[in-house]
């Protein structure tokens, strides 16, 4: 995860991700189809700002695959769209003048950051599991999605939602807590790739629906 603050007035959030030598070229070291890749880039940048309590404004991409895959890409786009259940402004590039050797793609995500008062909670858990490559889609079950983490983001008794990236779940706690944590169930030090595990601080986990649950890995403090 990448961010910026580029307006301390209106408090405008910016984050961004990418995906290289994922795609459907021969050389791409994954190879998945170009709406997989625009899906999980783009889920990705927006879990990273929406954490942030924010109001989606806008995105842009930019597409290095050539004018052919520009259709697959709109594809896991508007799949993206379809589970936050809003559609949202956004403009594009595609480099169609030279031909790649590897598939290579990126979004930037701009939002507003709302007021937001809450009082902050003492436990933690892991939703999801932490993934990578070929691991997402195979393990698609194990990742958290769009809607149960917009559900966790609305729910009374979590306090902060952390998004993991490719520095593992201790890194991300260790920069933005100043904890860690140990777990004999999921490795804390794993690349969660596009954010397919987040990290809740909570107060109670009773109210939480049932199907989350089965995802969620509490957490003890390294102490």
């Amino acid at each position: 995860m990448n961010e910026i603050i580029i307006d301390s007035k209106n408090k405008l959030i910016v984050t961004t991700d990418n995906a290289g030598s994922i795609g459907e070229k021969v050389n791409d070291t994954i190879q998945v189809s170009y709406d997989v890749v625009s899906y999980f880039t783009l889920r990705n940048a927006i879990i990273d700002n929406l954490a942030q309590n924010t109001k989606l404004l806008s995105f842009t991409f930019a597409n290095f695959n050539g004018n052919d895959a520009y259709n697959k890409i709109i594809k896991g786009i508007n799949r993206v769209f379809d589970e936050i259940g809003y559609k949202i402004p956004y403009t594009s590039s595609t480099e169609s003048n030279y031909i790649m050797k590897e598939s290579a793609f990126s979004v930037t995500v701009i939002g507003e950051k709302q007021q937001y008062i809450n009082t902050r909670y003492k436990k933690y858990a892991v939703v999801g599991k932490p993934l990578i490559g070929i691991e997402i889609i195979n393990q698609k079950d194990d990742i958290v999605t769009l809607k149960e983490f917009e559900y966790l983001l609305n729910h009374k008794d979590i306090s902060l939602i952390i998004p993991v990236g490719s520095k593992g779940i201790n890194h991300r706690t260790k920069m933005l807590l100043d904890k860690k944590f140990v777990s004999d169930k999921i490795d804390l030090n794993k690349s969660a790739g596009p954010s397919t595990c987040i990290l809740i601080e909570y107060k109670k986990l009773n109210d939480i629906d049932k199907e989350i649950i089965k995802k969620v890995t509490a957490l003890e403090l390294l102490r």
